[in-house]
């Protein structure tokens, strides 16, 4: 048993097992005595209790920091200022009131807020006394907006403003990125339990690439450098001012040719899909009334590329090894890119025929095979329930961090190299045989691309096998076209 503490002693000595001892957050710590003499030992002891105990009363702090963020945020960006906000700041208001005593704490609100998320570490103790202040001008804040009620502090209600709570970009943006991040981690696992042999299905338009999923989080990055200290109230006026001010400031870069149109459009894209997901979330009460005009993308011609046939038949007579001419068959035969490679597992061929979903759009696809494709598929597959893996038993093209790792757009470099081809991405192989598609059966393009679910290709479904062979002419012209032995 523990000695009763009758000293007024910050620990206890337990005598059985010579150590000090302090409960701590309803955990018990011991101290050894390593020999040392009962007051060394305890200054050495207490000097680490000291240590714990400033780590919570820390925690405690940064808790009761994350409690006020919601109400900061919005006090700082308006106290900043934003150029293109209406009206006056808070700032401009205290000073037009000649209101110094006021003014203060919100200026020192500020100051402190910037040193709390700048790049330099604070030392513990440093972080509390911060945090401590911190608290103690949210206090001195409240006050002052009791004190002038008819300024508008954002982030701080009154009884007129009562339940409303009022946010920033960022932590709206915040929320946003994390519902696709748990998306991008969901298409991540089922993508793993297809690989283990699992039959499973993502629900349509769930799924979230790697790729995709890095483009969007550039985007909303972009958008908090922008405007995300600005105050977000959930209101329609609100949305409709970052709105415009976003557009505003992507046109004048694609002025600039800071970049390219198809990132103007991706900008606007992330934009609106943004909005949307706010409103269904209820963070905006309603979607702005003019935001296909505020998040309008521009037409720009295609860069499609079709590959002469001639140069078809170069790079697959200069291939030397099944997987070069595997990648040539199927980019030909199903349009496939890179990712619809990597992505086909074996559970997807049935009876000579490609049966799946595209991931980007879920339209099922069914695509019949060529023989030699289907000859090409079996000796170059690498994979147990995936067909074709890398050396390191990965997928051909998956994520290192942001950087794309892709097998097949490095074969296929490798393959025109060789062949003295340039000017060609493999991508151009789908819009070659798109091409040839076209121009015979123009009505059956979107089909063969997976753009488009036809409920009247349902007539050409195979009553005993379930297969739609909507394509199978269309792919039979392909193949005496192409014409690879």
């Amino acid at each position: 048993m523990a000695r009763r503490n009758k000293r007024g002693l910050k620990l206890t000595w337990c005598k059985h097992t010579n150590r000090w001892r302090k409960m701590i957050k309803g955990k018990v710590y011991y101290w050894p005595a390593k020999g040392k003499s009962d007051t060394e030992s305890y200054k050495a002891a207490c000097k680490e209790a000291d240590e714990i105990l400033a780590k919570f009363a820390l925690g405690d702090g940064i808790k009761r920091y994350q409690r006020n963020r919601l109400k900061a945020d919005a006090i700082i960006a308006n106290a900043q200022g934003n150029e293109f906000s209406d009206g006056k700041g808070y700032m401009e208001q205290i000073q037009a009131q000649h209101d110094a005593q006021a003014f203060l704490p919100v200026k020192e609100l500020a100051s402190l807020y910037d040193a709390k998320h700048g790049e330099g570490a604070f030392k513990a103790m440093e972080q509390r006394k911060v945090l401590e202040k911190f608290n103690l001008l949210m206090i001195e804040a409240e006050y002052y907006k009791k004190t002038y009620p008819d300024i508008a502090f954002p982030g701080i209600t009154n009884k007129s403003q009562a339940g409303i709570v009022t946010y920033t970009v960022t932590q709206i943006l915040d929320i946003f990125l994390e519902s696709l991040e748990k998306r991008h981690n969901d298409s991540q696992l089922i993508e793993k339990m297809k690989e283990e042999g699992m039959e499973i299905e993502e629900t349509s338009r769930e799924r979230l690439s790697t790729g995709r999923y890095n483009r969007i989080a550039g985007v909303v990055k972009k958008m908090k450098e922008f405007a995300g200290n600005r105050a977000w109230d959930k209101s329609e006026d609100c949305a409709t001012s970052l709105l415009n001010d976003w557009q505003i400031k992507c046109k004048a870069l694609l002025k600039d040719k800071i970049f390219s149109i198809h990132e103007y459009n991706e900008r606007m894209k992330v934009a609106k899909q943004f909005i949307n997901f706010s409103h269904s979330e209820k963070y905006l009460e309603n979607v702005p009334r003019k935001i296909d005009k505020f998040c309008a993308k521009y037409n720009y011609k295609s860069n499609a590329k079709s590959i002469p046939i001639e140069t078809v038949q170069t790079l697959w007579n200069n291939a030397d090894n099944d997987f070069e001419r595997m990648i040539i068959s199927l980019g030909l035969n199903a349009g496939f890119y890179a990712v619809d490679i990597s992505d086909l597992m074996k559970a997807e061929i049935k009876e000579g025929y490609i049966v799946r979903e595209r991931g980007k759009t879920g339209v099922p696809a069914t695509h019949k095979l060529w023989a030699i494709t289907q000859d090409l598929i079996c000796k170059a597959s690498s994979g147990e329930n995936r067909f074709f893996v890398d050396k390191n038993g990965k997928p051909l093209v998956h994520y290192k961090g942001n950087y794309r790792v892709d097998a097949v757009a490095s074969a296929w470099g490798k393959l025109c190299r060789r062949a003295g081809v340039t000017g060609f991405t493999f991508s151009n192989l789908r819009d070659t045989a798109t091409t040839l598609v076209y121009s015979k059966f123009p009505t059956m393009k979107d089909k063969f691309l997976s753009h488009v679910d036809n409920s009247e290709s349902n007539r050409y479904i195979d009553a005993k096998t379930g297969i739609d062979k909507s394509l199978d002419e269309v792919i039979g012209f392909l193949e005496k076209e192409f014409d690879l032995k």
